[in-house]
């Protein structure tokens, strides 16, 4: 009988990484939905962005973790920092952002103006509170304001490979309300 060394014969097993799958997506809202925001009545400048004041995506149709099951999704430890240095207001008011539990919550001047949540399990949901100011438009229409908030998510596998998304996979919009 032969038998081979202890080093002889090399076993190898390739780690596997979680990857981007899905086309990027929008997480639409709009002032209108708010309870005191102008519904859109068809006058001139309005633009239809749907009126809803709630947004979710389910992200395990933008990242696959792969074989190294389950893999948790959550914020990326830069994503409050992130969000504060965008400079964003409301009223005037600079807003800041908090993390507590899977929840980021942007605020100005103790009020609360939205949330941005992540499950483990990997649902975004993004909710408007109150307003935001958007870039005054010189032509009194409706614009929308992007939040890039794909590099600010990331799954992480069983085994710790962490992949977050590219900063406009995921982006939070949200429609002005004009008076």
């Amino acid at each position: 009988a032969l038998s081979a060394g202890a080093t002889d014969i090399v076993f190898k097993i390739g780690d596997d990484i979680p990857v981007i799958v899905g086309e990027p997506v929008t997480l639409q809202v709009d002032e209108d939905g708010l309870a005191d925001g102008n519904t859109d009545s068809g006058q001139t400048g309005e633009q239809d962005f749907g009126g809803q004041v709630t947004a979710n995506v389910d992200l395990t149709t933008v990242f696959d973790v792969g074989a190294d099951q389950p893999g948790t999704f959550q914020f990326t430890s830069g994503a409050v920092a992130a969000l504060n240095a965008l400079g964003l207001t409301s009223d005037q008011v600079a807003i800041t952002h908090v993390l507590a539990g899977d929840t980021i919550t942007g605020s100005a001047g103790g009020n609360d103006i939205y949330t941005i949540q992540v499950t483990a399990g990997g649902t975004l949901t993004v909710t408007l509170i109150d307003q935001i100011d958007h870039v005054d438009d010189p032509d009194d229409e409706e614009t929308n304001l992007s939040i890039n908030l794909g590099a600010l998510i990331e799954v992480v596998d069983e085994d710790g490979d962490a992949l977050s998304a590219g900063a406009t996979d995921i982006v939070f919009k949200i429609g002005d309300d004009i008076p």
